[in-house]
C-alpha cells in the first residue's frame, strides 16, 4: 500500500533523478533508480491499511501526477543515450554473429 511517507519519498527520489539526468550524472541516476526501486518494493509489501485524510489523497494524486512528468522529462535527457547504447549493443551483437558464423564455416 501506497503510504503517504512512501510516495513522498518516491517524488524526492524522482526530482532527484531528473537532476542527475539534467546533469548526466549516470551514476547518481542508477543509485536513485535502485532506491526508487526499494521503496516501490516497501509499498508492495506494505499489508496494513491505513486510512487517508482527504489532504494526504490530493496531496499524493498530485506527486503521483508529478512523477509521471518527471519520468517523461527524465527520458527526454536519457532517451537518446538509451537508443545509442541499443545500437551499440545492436552492432556487437550482429559482428559476434558473423565472425561465429565464417569461424564455423568450411572452405
Amino acid at each position: 500500500m501506497l503510504t503517504p511517507e512512501i510516495c513522498s519519498a518516491m517524488y524526492q527520489c524522482y526530482t532527484s533523478m531528473l537532476a542527475a539526468a539534467q546533469n548526466n550524472d549516470l551514476e547518481a541516476l542508477s543509485a536513485h533508480e535502485h532506491t526508487l526501486a526499494q521503496l516501490r518494493m516497501r509499498a508492495v509489501e506494505q499489508h496494513t491499511p491505513i486510512e487517508l485524510s482527504r489532504e494526504s489523497i490530493e496531496t499524493m494524486q498530485a506527486q503521483i501526477a508529478r512523477m509521471l512528468e518527471i519520468d517523461a522529462q527524465i527520458l527526454e535527457y536519457v532517451g537518446p543515450l538509451l537508443e545509442e547504447t541499443r545500437k551499440l549493443l545492436s552492432g556487437s551483437v550482429k559482428d559476434r554473429a558473423v565472425r561465429n558464423a565464417y569461424r564455423s564455416a568450411e572452405f
